[in-house]
């Protein structure tokens, strides 16, 4: 982890949290672990976190994300909201 993921995992930010941000960014440059997974994410970079059953999902884009929750269930889309 670069020095701002320690800092922020010592402030308590989870483990599983900050790997998920890790892979979502390098899954979003399209370079994957070949890229390496040392390099600072860009401040540019913006995510929306869910966590759904206990497993966390992070997404990665350039730009504000703005979230929706919706539940597929029977073949159709229902809006949580």
């Amino acid at each position: 982890f670069s020095e701002k993921e320690k800092k922020a995992l010592a402030d308590g930010e989870s483990f599983v949290s900050l790997w998920t941000k890790r892979e979502a960014y390098l899954k979003m440059t399209g370079d994957g672990f070949a890229r390496g997974i040392g390099e600072e994410i860009p401040e540019n970079a913006s995510f929306a976190t869910f966590v759904a059953d206990g497993f966390v999902v992070n997404l990665c884009t350039e730009m504000p994300v703005e979230t929706e929750f919706c539940e597929y269930k029977n073949d159709k889309w229902r809006n949580l909201e």
